[in-house]
């Protein structure tokens, strides 16, 4: 169960204070700390994404909508990135991916797959030929397969707790690091394909990132 949430400027701001001196003391995870056990947080929207098509290679940045898919053999890659507060190594419980869909496009199977970027700290995302697909992905992924659209805006949950610890864990990984989170077509029906609101999305129903960890202040 969530811990409750700090009500206001002043609570916000100690809060932060003592989960920054907190991880940086290094304490080992997995430790019943007392005022320290574990929360979920939201990873901070960086507000930076693109989508790239598989024919020519062009990318698009800061999208209101993202495409990911299959449309009629030009497979979309979309990309997300955050900002993310914890220390290396961190422990990960769960880690939920949320995207807002907010139309599909054939009325076959939409299948993605997400990855992690394989970098301590992202790189921007640049309108240059092929920049995201040429980017490390991480060894663990995830799979979501059968994507339908109820209509309305619709969120999908990726399962990214492995693609996280594996990003989290790398040496030079840090507090405050950007990650990235792609979506890849994954055997979609040709003429298939979802479109997600993005972070620059008006409506206040862009990505969310929720991470469920050991190195938090309890409550």
């Amino acid at each position: 169960m969530r811990p409750p949430w700090p009500t206001g400027i002043i609570e916000l701001d100690t809060w932060l204070l003592d989960y920054w001196n907190f991880v940086q003391r290094g304490v080992p995870a997995g430790v019943d700390h007392g005022r320290y056990k574990h929360v979920e947080l939201e990873a901070v929207r960086t507000g930076y994404n693109a989508h790239e098509e598989s024919i020519g290679g062009g990318v698009a940045i800061d999208r209101v909508l993202l495409t990911a898919g299959n449309a009629a053999g030009n497979t979309w890659t979309a990309a997300i990135s955050f900002i993310l507060y914890l220390a290396q190594g961190t422990p990960i419980n769960y880690a939920g991916f949320f995207v807002c869909l907010s139309g599909k496009v054939g009325s076959d199977d939409l299948n993605l797959r997400c990855y992690g970027e394989d970098a301590d700290n992202i790189a921007a995302y640049q309108a240059t030929t092929n920049n995201i697909t040429n980017r490390t992905k991480t060894t663990a992924y995830t799979d979501k397969n059968e994507i339908d659209w109820p209509g309305g805006s619709y969120y999908e949950e990726f399962d990214v707790t492995d693609i996280i610890q594996e990003i989290v864990n790398r040496s030079n990984f840090d507090f405050g690091h950007h990650i990235g989170l792609m979506l890849y077509d994954n055997g979609s029906t040709s003429g298939t394909y979802g479109q997600f609101r993005g972070h620059e999305n008006t409506s206040g129903k862009g990505p969310v990132l929720m991470v469920n960890t050991d190195f938090v202040k309890s409550e």
